[in-house]
């Protein structure tokens, strides 16, 4: 009798290590998928002015947190990737052309429903064209704000 509960408790902990070590492979299969990043908005104009301001802003988030990153990524105001992630980052210099339908669509949705809009000027100055542009965009986008 000792060797039987000896053989189902080996037989258990070998289950356990089984069911762990499937657990493991589950989660390194989610890969880049589990890590936090955000998504640039690129447009027609100066949509990225400085390339390594986000993931500058990506690694303070990194070296201050637990959190894990990964490289941000790049999608049109018009394409459905800008809901791939809840941070959106929206910056330039210069004025740029209005967005078409569905851009603004697309804008309106991601903000209403949640999504977190960084948007940088990086001239830092109001009234630039930039700028400009920007709040026509806002004001065509969600018009009640």
């Amino acid at each position: 009798s000792n060797s039987l509960f000896t053989r189902r408790r080996i037989l258990g902990q070998l289950g356990a290590l089984g069911a762990l070590n499937a657990i493991g492979r589950a989660a390194l299969a989610l890969g880049e998928m589990n890590r936090f990043t955000i998504t640039r908005l690129k447009y027609d104009g100066d949509w990225n002015p400085r390339p390594s301001a986000a993931q500058r802003w990506l690694i303070e988030v990194s070296k201050s947190t637990s959190i894990e990153i990964q490289d941000p990524i790049d999608a049109a105001p018009d394409s459905d990737r800008i809901f791939a992630q809840p941070f959106l980052y929206w910056t330039g210099t210069k004025a740029f052309a209005p967005f078409g339908d569905k851009a603004r669509r697309n804008l309106g949705q991601f903000i209403r429903y949640g999504g977190f809009l960084i948007i940088d000027d990086v001239q830092g100055e109001p009234g630039t064209g930039f700028d400009q542009s920007v709040r026509r965009e806002l004001t065509a986008i969600i018009p009640e704000k």
